[in-house]
């Protein structure tokens, strides 16, 4: 099956061209709480993943855009990051990412495919769940009453939540 196409315009760029169905949408659109996300129970036992889960977390609430509903996204991308750096070390202490199989026949060392496996993973969590910084930073534009149309285009390119 293939892949779905472009991604949905935002719901607050649609509202901005003064779309009737960008209006609609937004009415009903869910949106997160405010707020840092708590850990998962799994996490929080993973010395590792709980410093990775720390570093996301502090990375992303810069960002401001940071919801309390992100705690299960996180906390699998810490834990994948985790399992990934893991793998990594390994594949180090076992002769690289190339090792001499059975026969003398170089092959892939189990490690190193680990490693790529995780990182392909937190890749897809990532995407998955619009961990990165372009899908949080949604575009603002508010009109104030009696602003004229050059506030309004002033306030277009404001980012935030």
């Amino acid at each position: 099956m293939g892949r779905r196409g472009p991604a949905p315009t935002p719901t607050s760029i649609m509202t901005l061209r003064g779309s009737r169905l960008g209006a609609r949408r937004a009415k009903t659109e869910v949106v997160g709480t405010n707020g840092t996300p708590l850990m998962l129970p799994c996490i929080t036992e993973n010395i590792e993943s709980k410093r990775i889960f720390d570093l996301v977390v502090s990375q992303i609430t810069k960002l401001g855009v940071l919801k309390e509903q992100d705690g299960i996204a996180v906390s699998m991308l810490a834990n994948e990051i985790a399992l990934g750096e893991h793998a990594a070390a390994m594949a180090l202490q076992t002769g690289g990412d190339v090792i001499e199989g059975k026969g003398g026949i170089p092959m892939m060392n189990p490690w190193a495919r680990a490693r790529r496996e995780s990182r392909d993973a937190a890749w897809r969590i990532i995407t998955h769940f619009g961990l990165t910084a372009s899908s949080r930073v949604a575009l603002q534009g508010q009109k104030a009453a009696g602003d004229s149309k050059e506030d309004t285009i002033k306030n277009l390119f404001k980012f935030g939540s």
